[in-house]
């Protein structure tokens, strides 16, 4: 049990004193506070905007017990209006580092992608969100070979400062011996805005 604990301190000790020494800096404009679940699996993130320009960055942790896997991440992302939409439309690109612990084989791997969010015209409280990131092999340690998160969802405003959603996620890890299949199911989720 201590390996595991020193593994995720030592690759994540400086990217959350980070985090965390920009989320108590007077330059935060947002937090979110993102909760789903599935029969199996359960994801927290955590996310901050910057006051002043398009930057947000994010701690996250996942975690499923049918695979037995945990999975710690940050990430940085440019995010903003697209300007394509008439103000329905955000988008953001950027980079997660994650860290992977199985019951077994481990890893990290930083990804690359971005997620679109378009609030539709007709119904003016949903939102369809779709978000993709991607880790090739030269940008993965350790025993991980490659990294696919794919997410779809339907968002309802259920307040002004809360969402409810109904979506899908896939997420896989190969190992180098075949992918692992992390999750791969529907989810249901709460976003809190503060």
């Amino acid at each position: 049990m201590f390996d595991v604990l020193r593994r995720y301190l030592t690759g994540f000790a400086a990217i959350i004193y980070c985090c965390y020494a920009l989320l108590v800096s007077p330059n935060v404009m947002s937090n979110e506070l993102n909760l789903s679940v599935s029969d199996e699996s359960f994801r927290v993130n955590y996310s901050v905007d910057f006051q002043g320009n398009d930057i947000s960055s994010d701690l996250d942790y996942f975690y499923n017990e049918d695979v037995e896997v945990g999975l710690l991440g940050a990430g940085i992302y440019v995010s903003g209006r697209s300007n394509a939409s008439t103000g329905r439309q955000t988008a953001g690109i950027g980079t997660r580092l994650f860290h992977a612990d199985l019951d077994g084989p481990n890893g990290s791997a930083l990804s690359f992608g971005g997620f679109i969010k378009h609030r539709l015209s007709q119904a003016n409280l949903l939102s369809v969100r779709a978000s993709l990131f991607k880790a090739p092999g030269v940008t993965s340690f350790d025993r991980v070979e490659d990294y696919l998160e794919f997410t779809l969802s339907l968002e309802y405003q259920l307040l002004d400062s809360a969402d409810l959603y109904l979506g899908y996620r896939d997420l896989e890890v190969d190992f180098g011996d075949g992918d692992v299949d992390l999750d791969e199911t529907f989810i249901l989720g709460l976003i809190m805005r503060f």
